[in-house]
């Protein structure tokens, strides 16, 4: 499988896409920058409840394109003035984010008549900063002379985060799931910046891709990094999209009970302060009532469950009377108001305002905090004391903030000051981070609500994470993909150029093959006329040299009497030279005859033939008191037995001869198994073979310099002969060791096969032999 890009007229389809992203991402960037100075809004807002484009996105949207196109064309300076600006709007506005400053670069290029639902106007949304920061820095990394290692990968991994950003955003955009482009309250990405990032993405990673594809034609190696990194970062954005979304529904549901509650606390209060407003309006339209009257009429209006701890008049001068319940504050009767400078400021306050007036919470030492609402009596414009309402903080919270009111949410109710009353449900502080603070106002009167969930834990949700699990499976599965099918499309590639290579080399191997059987033709032929010339040679040269041994033997018997001594040498020398050339005649034509007139293989006993050449050699072995001594069983070869014996002949003649004369003769004769030979093994105690001959002693007519003393007759080609004949019944032979007491020579014959086996190994018992 191949996973190459096409080359299209000189260039590539990847080029292609970087030139068509590179300029959508500069045509969206100017278009928008052209929108808000001639006011074109619906460039600027392409629909309503969209976000509005910013101007300094827009800039840096031109930018990062402008510099992939100049590095394209190979304008690596101005491509590397682009980046860096684009890369500092991007840094800035981040930092502006991450700290909560203003650097003021906002508003710098442009002061937009548009505000987006963010805090400070003018701001780019943090994704498309991050978006810049990370474009403009990849390819300020690509700028660098001489590139770096990893340039093509960075630029890819880059295009894959930036492809990332803007394609949650669009899809966000496609699905209605605002949280998918916005982040909390900060600047959320508009429509047109999303399809910009988008695109700027994708020109990145073409961009990197056509960087390597400079250097190789098939898909990069590290095309599945990206790809992994890319499908990674889009599951981290749609789970912070989500962490968004449900943070959002929790701090909207919080916000709800926390606006019930806040609505419950005021109305119940104002409910209560209003019955104070009925008692004062009645007693000044009927005049002052009988104590049981009035007494009567308070328990009427504050029927049901009790906010006030007790109603009391107090007199115009200032003086407790009647309080109800009576029996619960009998120790209020009577006394001064004057004497608690809290409440004397609010019966001041009232009757001067001639309205109900709460007072702040104070503590007049009876167990807790109170607050008091008074209204002052005016009977036909004459002052006649006041109606006051005597609360206890714990007490009037307590019965308003029930558990029908607010089950599950912890409460704290300020002054403005202090902490007045507080309630926490559960142990936990994890819902703090979901507090609403709210004013309740009642009158004159204003507190401040601090509510969040109790025992139930808002952050409890595992959706966004499991969305993020998936994700990044989906991630590392993706990224797997990828590396399977680049594997597979390399071992494709390798497979094809091997196949290649073996049509080559069987091609070659054919020719080869030809030549070599042409080769070993001409040899066999080179060979068989050297065997016939060797054979016609000395079988020719024989019948002369025999003739001219013989006259000079006649001779030297017919005058040799009158023979000077002078001449008798030189006739010996001749007869004597004559029967060594005979010899080596007879050697010559013997080595001819091996491998060409031999009978085809067949099994042979050597424990025969080591019997047949030690009834030869006797008398050899006896005039040096020499022993052959076989160790074991000798087995059955498959071998021509009439050169096998030859073989074993050469070998003791040749142990016995070249045994010094202090020492008697004894050679050893062994065999060993090697899976389909044997390996026999003949050794001696002779004079042994130096190192330097052991390569070229089983040539023709090579004899060592101390031979000749010791075999005066031999002709050099004993060893060549074995090793003909060796080699001729498949087998081979070496010297495995030798030194100044002995030598060791090693053979081997194949097995025999079923239809060679004619006889079976044996122990001999030979005389001489031992």
């Amino acid at each position: 499988m191949r996973i190459d890009i096409p080359r299209v007229n000189g260039g590539s389809t990847v080029t292609t896409i970087v030139h068509a992203t590179g300029a959508i991402a500069i045509v969206i960037g100017l278009a928008v920058i052209v929108s808000w100075h001639a006011q074109f809004e619906p460039l600027l807002r392409i629909r309503s409840g969209y976000e509005t484009m910013m101007y300094n996105t827009a800039v840096g949207l031109a930018l990062s394109g402008l510099a992939v196109l100049l590095f394209v064309y190979k304008r690596i300076v101005l491509a590397r003035v682009a980046a860096s600006f684009a890369a500092l709007g991007g840094i800035l506005t981040f930092a502006e984010h991450l700290f909560t400053i203003d650097l003021g670069i906002d508003r710098l290029l442009y002061d937009p008549y548009l505000v987006a639902e963010t805090t400070t106007p003018g701001r780019m949304a943090p994704q498309a900063a991050v978006g810049l920061a990370i474009a403009a820095i990849a390819l300020l990394l690509a700028t660098k002379r001489p590139p770096f290692r990893y340039q093509s990968v960075t630029l890819a991994i880059a295009g894959s985060l930036v492809t990332s950003l803007g394609a949650v955003a669009f899809v966000g955009y496609a699905t209605g799931f605002e949280q998918a482009y916005g982040w909390g309250q900060l600047t959320k990405m508009s429509a047109q910046a999303s399809v910009g990032f988008l695109a700027l993405g994708v020109a990145i990673f073409a961009l990197g891709w056509r960087e390597f594809q400079a250097t190789s034609p098939h898909a990069p190696r590290w095309l599945f990094v990206p790809v992994t990194i890319g499908v990674a970062a889009m599951s981290i954005l749609f789970c912070q999209s989500l962490l968004n979304y449900e943070n959002r529904q929790i701090r909207f549901s919080a916000q709800t009970e926390a606006a019930a509650i806040q609505q419950e606390v005021e109305s119940e209060i104002s409910a209560s302060v209003a019955s104070i407003d009925r008692i004062a309006r009645r007693w000044e339209h009927s005049g002052r009532p009988a104590q049981a009257r009035w007494e009567a009429d308070v328990n009427l209006n504050f029927d049901g469950p009790s906010l006030y701890r007790a109603i009391e008049w107090i007199d115009p001068f200032y003086e407790a009377k009647w309080v109800v319940p009576p029996a619960a504050n009998a120790r209020d009767i009577g006394i001064d108001a004057r004497e608690t400078p809290e409440l004397l400021n609010v019966l001041a306050i009232a009757r001067s305002e001639r309205q109900t007036i709460i007072s702040q919470p104070f503590d007049r030492g009876r167990g807790g905090l109170e607050v008091v609402a008074a209204r002052a009596i005016y009977v036909d414009g004459m002052f006649d004391g006041f109606v006051v309402a005597v609360y206890r903080v714990d007490q009037l919270f307590d019965v308003v903030l029930n558990d029908k009111v607010s089950p599950t949410s912890s409460i704290t109710v300020s002054d403005g000051r202090n902490v007045i009353y507080e309630r926490t449900i559960g142990s936990s502080d994890g819902g703090r981070n979901w507090e609403v603070e709210l004013p309740a106002v009642v009158r004159n009167a204003q507190w401040t609500l601090h509510i969040w969930p109790g025992d139930i834990d808002p952050q409890q949700s595992l959706m966004p994470y499991g969305a993020l699990v998936i994700g990044l499976m989906m991630a590392g599965l993706l990224g797997l993909v990828t590396w399977l099918l680049q594997q597979a499309g390399e071992r494709a590639r390798a497979i094809q150029l091997a196949n290649e290579t073996l049509q080559v080399e069987v091609i070659e191997r054919t020719r080869a093959e030809t030549e070599l059987r042409q080769s070993t033709g001409a040899l066999e032929r080179s060979n068989r006329s050297l065997q016939e010339f060797a054979y016609v040679a000395s079988h020719d040269l024989k019948a002369p040299l025999v003739s001219l041994q013989g006259l000079a033997a006649m001779l030297q018997e017919d005058i040799g009497p009158n023979l000077t001594d002078d001449t008798r040498l030189y006739l010996d020398r001749i007869v004597a030279n004559a029967t060594k050339m005979r010899n080596l005649l007879d050697d010559l034509l013997e080595l001819s005859r091996v491998g060409r007139e031999d009978a085809p293989l067949s099994a042979v006993d050597l424990g025969n033939v080591i019997e047949g050449v030690s009834g030869q050699l006797r008398q050899m072995l006896d005039q040096r008191n020499g022993q052959v001594i076989v160790r074991g069983d000798l087995p059955v070869v498959a071998g021509n037995p009439v050169r096998l014996q030859q073989v074993f002949s050469n070998l003791i003649d040749n142990a016995v001869k070249y045994t010094p004369t202090d020492r008697a003769p004894v050679i050893e004769i062994s065999a060993r198994e090697r899976h389909d030979t044997w390996q026999i093994t003949v050794s001696d105690n002779g004079t042994g073979i130096p190192v330097e001959h052991r390569d070229k002693i089983f040539t023709m007519f090579q004899r060592l310099p101390k031979g000749r003393s010791m075999n005066p007759t031999g002709t050099g080609m004993g060893l060549a002969i074995i090793s003909r004949i060796v080699e001729a019944n498949g087998g081979r032979c070496w010297i495995s060791d030798s030194d100044e007491n002995g030598t060791t020579f090693c053979l081997t014959f194949p097995k025999t096969t079923d239809e060679q086996m004619n006889s079976t190994p044996r122990t001999l018992e030979l005389v001489g032999v031992s």
